[in-house]
């Protein structure tokens, strides 16, 4: 894909302001589509208008209303696959999607002389945000066999609309040079560099013979909520607005580089084992995916650091919160980008083989 359509579409969506709803109108707009009574409490979001709404039987909901930036098309897929994970697997924990009392799944909000805004309402998932609490072996064997499981879930769904450009879709890492020049520090620049070119030699060549399917893509700790009687066991998936048909375990690659040990002298990928033990323990990878699983972390690392680097460049107001995640990548980023391909290949499937590199 041709970079400037990535970037230029991603740009868009960013320089697109979040849809201003009152408190007022987002439980009237309940009220009206979906025949609920209740309160209504904005929640932080950072493209979409989101509410939590508490009923009078004390029962809560989430109200999203989607950015107007967002093709219709990709609003449909992505309801559409938390539909599909709800009957391939009912007590997978996702939102559900709440019908109108016109029984659509999704209606539309209509500005005087503006854009339609999709809104859609969901069931409401109890827990806390894993947010980058680090987790004990258990709770990353949990995490890996729900990885695992929604793979599963997703199984035999198609779209559309799967294959739209998306700025955090690793399979096009290439197409986001032209953003290295927002990267102010050399070294990091060329750590960043570095990762690309290896994606680019080692990677996409591989990328056709992997299987393939619709993943969530961002299984990371802002989405993840952790059960309050066992902050060790996954409560529920959300947010699936980074939907994408892609290789099955760059899932598992995406979630993995969040999972590393960046403390010196530590073993950067011990803590890999249990999270691969508990997603073969449901999906077993096969061998290509075993032998590109250490690519796949590197390049999520570097989009981890060029992506917020570029936007904080964009939107210098908003610089503290774009990189408030961004330390603990540059530091993980620069033992990966300093290592050896080969070795941290090796090390990655040996793990996946239950092996112990010595």
């Amino acid at each position: 894909m041709e970079p400037e359509t990535v970037i230029g579409l991603a740009a868009a969506v960013l320089a697109s302001p979040v849809p201003e709803v009152s408190a007022a109108e987002a439980a009237a707009m309940v009220r009206r589509l979906y025949g609920r009574d209740g309160a209504a409490e904005l929640l932080a979001g950072e493209r979409d208008c989101n509410f939590r709404l508490t009923d009078r039987q004390g029962a809560s909901f989430m109200l999203k209303i989607t950015n107007p930036v967002e093709e219709p098309a990709v609003t449909e897929f992505q309801t559409g696959a938390l539909r599909h994970v709800a009957l391939s697997d009912p007590d997978f924990p996702v939102p559900r999607v709440i019908p109108t009392v016109d029984g659509a799944l999704i209606a539309w909000r209509a500005e005087t002389g503006g854009p339609r805004h999709a809104v859609r309402l969901f069931t409401w998932l109890d827990g806390a945000l894993l947010g980058g609490r680090i987790l004990a072996p258990e709770g990353l064997h949990d995490l890996g066999r729900s990885l695992a499981r929604l793979t599963l879930a997703l199984r035999g769904f198609s779209h559309p609309a799967e294959s739209h450009p998306l700025l955090w879709d690793m399979q096009h890492a290439v197409a986001l040079r032209p953003l290295l020049t927002m990267i102010p520090d050399e070294t990091a620049r060329g750590w960043v560099a570095r990762l690309i070119d290896r994606f680019e030699a080692r990677v996409l060549p591989v990328l056709p013979a992997l299987p393939t399917g619709v993943i969530h893509n961002d299984l990371t700790g802002s989405n993840l909520l952790m059960r309050a009687d066992d902050d060790q066991r996954v409560a529920g998936v959300l947010d699936f607005g980074d939907l994408v048909r892609a290789p099955l375990v760059q899932e598992l690659g995406v979630t993995a580089s969040y999972h590393l040990d960046p403390a010196d002298g530590a073993d950067l990928f011990a803590p890999l084992a249990p999270l691969l033990a508990g997603y073969q323990a449901v999906r077993p990878l096969t061998e290509p995916e075993a032998l590109v699983l250490f690519d796949l972390i590197a390049t999520r690392l570097a989009l981890r650091g060029l992506i917020p680097a570029w936007r904080a460049a964009l939107y210098p107001a908003n610089r503290d919160y774009l990189l408030r995640n961004a330390g603990r990548a540059w530091q993980v980023m620069g033992r990966v980008a300093e290592m050896e391909p080969e070795r941290g290949q090796a090390r990655l499937f040996a793990l996946c083989h239950g092996a112990v590199m010595r």
